[in-house]
């Protein structure tokens, strides 16, 4: 069997819609590609100060490093959940929560 080419691959929005509710691991993987993303829909200034942790129970864990930052992502909460969603091609976060830590504190 040869490998699949890019424009042969499934869409993640598809696979989730395939999988039901008895496939956990699409939704687990989906809710990964959501926190792979997250310097890509904030910019790499951004993901300097505040970068994806983790994702728990469809909630994205972002780390800032400074409350000024947790503030001010919080104000677009919704536009970056949406924009997740949009780049992902499913609904895959239900909030993202914002904490203040430096790195070595992750």
């Amino acid at each position: 069997m040869g490998r699949r080419r890019r424009s042969e691959l499934t869409p993640i929005q598809e696979v989730l819609r395939r999988s039901g509710p008895g496939q956990e691991w699409a939704r687990i993987a989906a809710a990964a590609l959501a926190q792979h993303l997250w310097e890509e829909v904030v910019g790499q200034e951004v993901a300097r100060v505040a970068w994806a942790r983790s994702v728990q129970n469809g909630v994205l864990i972002v780390v800032t490093s400074h409350p000024v930052w947790a503030q001010e992502l919080s104000l677009r909460r919704k536009e970056l959940i949406e924009e997740i969603h949009r780049r992902v091609g499913a609904k895959v976060l239900e909030d993202i929560r914002f904490v203040v830590a430096s790195r070595e504190g992750e």
